[in-house]
């Protein structure tokens, strides 16, 4: 019985460091660089969106739907 609950806690260790490991963000792109900051203009928010109608729509329907909410700065 102890040798059953003792291979049930390596178990349960071992699921929990499996389930940890894919839970784990993967800060690297293709060809182990880490992404840019700033590399995605889409990121800057409507002020960067709004200032033309080409940035609106490189960024997305979304960009689009709300700069025309609140008007092109541009």
């Amino acid at each position: 019985m102890r040798s059953l609950l003792i291979i049930f806690c390596v178990v349960l260790i071992a699921a929990f460091f499996v389930v940890e490991t894919e839970q784990t963000p993967q800060l690297s792109v293709p060809g182990g660089r880490p992404p840019m900051v700033g590399g995605n203009r889409c990121t800057f928010g409507p002020a960067f969106w709004c200032a033309s109608p080409q940035n609106a729509q490189l960024c997305g329907q979304g960009a689009v739907d709300h700069c025309n909410r609140v008007g092109f700065s541009g």
